[in-house]
């Protein structure tokens, strides 16, 4: 970043929102989504509330089950100050 004191985070939450709302438009449940994803029903409760993020392979598998890019799962925040 060329000695910038600032950062690019992931929004974790805005992140959650987003999943809910491919899997509600899709139609695919938390159920039917953890056991395609091959994770726990409480992993996928835990990335939808904001508490976790889904690891990138995570990611590209929800991108290719839902076809939303997997753009739209990583919102961010930038300009975060470095600490």
């Amino acid at each position: 970043m060329n000695g910038s004191n600032t950062t690019i985070k992931i929004n974790r939450i805005k992140a959650g929102e987003r999943i809910s709302h491919a899997l509600k438009d899709v139609g695919i449940s938390d159920s039917e989504l953890s056991s395609r994803l091959g994770v726990s029903r409480p992993a996928i409760s835990s990335w939808k509330n904001g508490r976790y993020y889904p690891s990138i392979e995570n990611l590209i598998m929800l991108s290719d089950i839902t076809s939303y890019p997997v753009e739209y799962f990583i919102p961010v925040i930038r300009g975060v100050p470095r600490y």
